[in-house]
């Protein structure tokens, strides 16, 4: 038992399976503080609180709880490899009992996170919408030199994706007034 050794053999050569584990985690974490430190313009889009509404910047958004949930997972990720590792050199019966424990743990945790991600998925998709929806026509002002941050990140979201609107340009018709006016773009 103590020569047990997973091992994915590839053209580069020997890869060890312990090696992916740390590394799957440390990705994790990096997303998830990538996320929390980007102030890209458009990450503000993502910032809808769970009744669909857009919150001010100081609240946490759902993309905010996602990239903490990203570095704990990527967090219980490493530490699992640690323990396996040190177990399994170890022959400990006792320690492997329990990181066997802890791996199905962590497993039933994230099906649990895959399981209630998919089924909010809709719910998240309308509350965006209707989100976006609702700031096109209370927040957005149109201007290029406009301190809102929806109308800033709006902007910044349609000239990246080449688009104009939520659904088509027609959306401005039926919304705020004051992209309209003339004198405000000035």
């Amino acid at each position: 038992m103590k020569n047990i050794r997973l091992t994915i053999n590839r053209s580069m050569g020997r890869v060890d399976v312990w090696i992916l584990v740390p590394l799957v985690g440390g990705a994790l974490i990096a997303v998830g503080v990538f996320a929390i430190l980007d102030n890209h313009s458009m990450i503000r889009l993502g910032r809808i609180n769970s009744d669909g509404l857009y919150s001010n910047s100081s609240t946490p958004g759902l993309l905010d709880v996602a990239s903490v949930m990203s570095i704990v997972s990527g967090s219980l990720t490493i530490l699992m490899a640690v323990q396996g590792m040190v177990t399994l050199c170890g022959q400990w019966s006792c320690m492997i009992a329990m990181y066997m424990a802890g791996l199905i743990i962590l497993l039933l945790l994230n099906a649990a996170t895959v399981g209630v991600s998919v089924s909010f998925t809709a719910r998240v998709e309308d509350h965006l919408y209707n989100a976006t929806y609702l700031g096109i026509k209370d927040q957005f002002e149109g201007r290029i030199f406009t301190s809102n941050q929806f109308s800033r990140a709006f902007d910044k979201a349609q000239v990246e994706f080449d688009c104009c609107g939520l659904d088509n340009y027609t959306d401005f018709l039926s919304f705020s007034d004051s992209w309209l006016d003339k004198e405000s773009l000035q």
